[in-house]
């Protein structure tokens, strides 16, 4: 059975950019008032790049997977969605809400820490806690930048209300209640209806599960929506380097 996958490994497209690493034009010494932003920017554009690429690495198992499936049986089928499918579909399927929620994190933190290029000594050091960062604290702290509104519509794409309709709100279904299975299962045996004038009723019926033939082309949609997103956060870190290399207070 892996010996099919292998194969088929070897065969699939391969033209998904690895996201890059040592990107950054930090100087080369910096003040301390700017260690904690080159050091947040060293971790997180790492961790942000590991994840596009652990993305991409998905991707391709699940195309494999996808072309080896052509020449397995029924049962074989089963056992490697058991064994290998399930397992890959389910951390490709989150990674997507991952990544965006790691941009923004990021973002947030990165952007309130170069708002010192532009206030200086009256900087005041507001940022909320982490497990309190959203989309909301990125734009209050990236709307002095440039860069940040494109980013924002790139950011804006990914886990995008499509993806999320075409996987039936996966994600959310995954980690809050019970989601569709991946190429073998029924789910959603019973819905409970309430309209608009608040009556409930309640539909039968069940879900089909979802497939590598509808997956993987929606996972390569958001993987050019991440990627996308990384080449134009590497601009807003441009345009925080070129800001802090403009104060003079780079050196020590």
């Amino acid at each position: 059975m892996f010996k099919k996958y292998d194969q088929a490994a070897s065969k699939i497209t391969r033209d998904l950019e690895y996201a890059p690493y040592n990107w950054d034009n930090l100087p080369s010494t910096m003040s301390v008032h700017w260690l904690a932003y080159s050091q947040m920017f060293k971790e997180f554009s790492r961790e942000i790049s590991n994840a596009i690429s652990k993305f991409v690495n998905l991707i391709y198992q699940l195309d494999s997977w996808h072309l080896a499936f052509e020449e397995l049986s029924s049962g074989d089928k089963f056992e490697a969605v058991h064994e290998f499918v399930d397992t890959i579909g389910t951390v490709a399927l989150n990674l997507p809400y991952v990544i965006r929620s790691r941009f923004i994190f990021a973002v947030a933190h990165l952007c309130h820490q170069a708002n010192q290029a532009f206030d200086k000594s009256n900087w005041v050091d507001d940022f909320p806690l982490d497990h309190e960062v959203y989309f909301e604290t990125a734009d209050v702290y990236g709307s002095r930048w440039k860069s940040y509104n494109k980013l924002k519509r790139l950011l804006e794409g990914i886990a995008n209300r499509r993806f999320r309709e075409a996987t039936h709100q996966f994600r959310d279904k995954y980690n809050h209640r019970f989601s569709q299975r991946i190429e073998f299962g029924q789910t959603g045996f019973v819905t409970r209806i309430v309209d608009k004038n608040s009556r409930v009723s309640y539909g039968f019926g069940y879900f089909e599960p979802l497939t590598l033939e509808q997956l993987v082309p929606l996972l390569k949609d958001q993987y050019h929506a991440c990627f996308s997103a990384f080449r134009q956060f590497q601009e807003l870190i441009q345009e925080h380097v070129e800001a802090i290399e403009f104060t003079g207070e780079n050196n020590d």
